[in-house]
């Protein structure tokens, strides 16, 4: 990942947020950017830096528990707010141009929650009859915004995202199948009430958190399907997209004040 690249766009573009709020008339529209986008590009900096910080940190051996819930933490963070912001861009684009005669935010009946999607059918339909080069720039990331749904909504919704631990290779591939053996053992002894295994049960756990080697790759989950992806490439291409579609969205802003 290009950080000097990433530090420089996001810098750009928070400085261009918070003049954008000063030009405003519509008091909705300030809060998706000041309150939303603005918060929101914050925790994405700090999550991917660290991130990033802990994998450079980390050595060949597999993470340990206090690392890998960190970075647990952090990839679920960065995702939620990513998709967040992208709802915030959305808010503040229907507001902005009126693209519904009546928004409405809470949660009552006839609310705008399913329309306000920045890439759903009605709303790109709306925003193109209003303004038709900024719907059909953004319309050049919509495969890339169906592909995020598919990493951020099951993390939001049903499983997080998960991180690997380690990953053994072929040669430890006995030792892998010599500790799982030992534990089913134990276990067996355990229900039947037997805790005299204790000690061997917590020296097992300690060689399996010992076996392996640090990979940075994250398990998505789809329904009973599961798929490994590259940590530094998915946040490398996720955050290129994304600050690309913010360009879009404030620069036509600009461009009509």
């Amino acid at each position: 990942m290009n950080f000097e690249d990433f530090s420089k766009r996001e810098s750009e573009l928070i400085f261009k947020i918070s003049h954008l709020s000063s030009i405003l008339t519509d008091n909705n529209s300030k809060r998706h950017i000041n309150l939303g986008l603005h918060n929101r590009f914050l925790m994405l900096k700090i999550a991917r830096n660290k991130i990033i910080q802990i994998i450079h940190e980390q050595n060949d051996t597999p993470l340990n528990s206090e690392n890998a819930s960190w970075l647990k933490l952090l990839l679920n963070s960065y995702y939620i707010n990513l998709r967040g912001a992208l709802d915030n861009l959305a808010w503040f684009l229907n507001y902005e141009f009126k693209l519904q005669e009546k928004i409405i935010e809470d949660g009552g009946k006839g609310n705008s929650f399913s329309f306000t999607d920045l890439f759903g059918k009605d709303f790109s339909a709306k925003l193109k009859s209003v303004k038709q080069t900024l719907a059909e720039e953004l319309e050049h990331h919509k495969d890339w915004y169906i592909d995020l749904k598919k990493i951020r909504d099951p993390a939001a919704h049903r499983i997080p995202l998960s991180f690997v631990q380690g990953v053994v290779t072929e040669n430890e591939s006995d030792k892998l199948k010599e500790l799982i053996s030992e534990s089913e053992l134990i276990i067996k002894e355990f229900s039947k009430g037997n805790f005299s295994k204790l000690d061997e049960a917590i020296k097992n756990q300690n060689n399996f958190s010992k076996l392996g080697h640090f990979q940075p790759i994250i398990v998505t989950s789809q329904g009973s399907k599961y798929e490994l992806k590259s940590i530094p490439q998915q946040i490398d291409k996720d955050h290129k997209e994304f600050l690309c579609v913010t360009e879009v969205i404030i620069d036509n802003i600009f461009k009509n004040t």
